[in-house]
């Protein structure tokens, strides 16, 4: 049992008590390996994870390869399908959010923002972001967003305060340094009545049960932390936010979590931004249990939403 914020206090509800969950932590998409050695801890409080001892920036950027799935097109026909069901589910809701349907949108890891134009379809949006990797934030500017280059934890977010009417964050938050920072952050550029909205893996679904340390959702070293749905509720509310929503979501992580196994147990197929062969197999034949986990709550993939409170 580790004590104490000294020792290792949980970076998402602030509890001093945690054990190790994960000793020997492996990345099976990408094989990198850090210098340092690390582990991921849960907490006895509210059941969220994150990687011990907190990595510099220096080593946060390295473990970012060059041919991460983020910044490259890799979808298959079966993923295409799946992203643009995601897209206009996303839209439809986004779309919810605006009085009059349009509205400012800041987004929290733009990537190379081609969710603007699936967004663009459904709500007359202002677009604007943040993307921590240079060339990237630069072809975004380039197409004409405003997208700083960075992180919100290091942003001077002055120019956006109290501008923006959603605040979005897709598969960010567990990547993030400093959790609070962040939220704290996004409150003070939300308009009174905004929300920031966004989706992430949870560790209180069956997929982490089934798979243990090889679900997808520890996806190290780059998950920083791994949220339970109680510190995910946690950390809104202490960072100001209302009118929490935490719901399951369809996604296909699952299919990286039993790559991830096969790895494991000794396949060694040949990798392409992190993604095996078979993936588009592992992805089709993964639907029927993804589907179930969602209608029963239970997916290793939920989706949040919260609002900053009205004036």
């Amino acid at each position: 049992m580790q004590t104490g914020e000294s020792r290792g206090g949980c970076v998402v509800c602030g509890s001093g008590e945690a054990h190790t969950s994960v000793s020997d932590p492996i990345d099976y998409e990408y094989a990198v390996v850090p210098e340092n050695r690390f582990e991921y801890r849960r907490c006895e409080s509210c059941d969220s994870e994150w990687l011990f001892p907190r990595p510099s920036d220096a080593e946060i950027a390295a473990f970012y390869p060059e041919g991460y799935h983020a910044y490259n097109d890799d979808h298959g026909i079966v993923a295409r399908l799946l992203v643009g069901m995601r897209s206009a589910v996303r839209g439809r809701k986004y779309r919810s959010l605006l009085p009059n349907g349009r509205g400012s949108l800041f987004d929290v890891g733009a990537g190379d923002t081609r969710h603007f134009r699936e967004l663009a379809q459904y709500a007359d949006f202002e677009f604007s972001g943040v993307e921590i990797q240079p060339d990237v934030a630069a072809r975004a500017r380039e197409q004409g967003y405003d997208i700083a280059t960075g992180t919100l934890e290091t942003m001077d977010v002055t120019p956006h305060e109290g501008r923006h009417d959603i605040v979005s964050m897709n598969h960010v938050i567990e990547h993030v340094a400093d959790t609070i920072e962040v939220m704290s952050k996004i409150q003070r550029m939300l308009r009174p009545g905004g929300w920031v909205i966004g989706q992430l893996p949870t560790n209180t679904g069956w997929e982490s049960r089934v798979f243990g340390s090889t679900w997808a959702g520890y996806h190290y070293p780059r998950h920083l932390q791994v949220f339970s749905r109680k510190g995910l509720a946690s950390l809104l509310e202490r960072t100001g936010f209302t009118n929490t929503k935490i719901q399951s979501y369809p996604h296909c992580q699952i299919a990286i979590s039993v790559q991830n196994a096969l790895l494991e147990w000794g396949w060694k197929p040949r990798m392409e931004f992190g993604r095996s062969p078979i993936y588009g197999v592992l992805l089709a034949a993964s639907l029927p249990f993804e589907v179930l986990a969602a209608v029963c709550n239970r997916s290793g993939v939920i989706n949040f939403s919260a609002r900053k409170p009205a004036a």
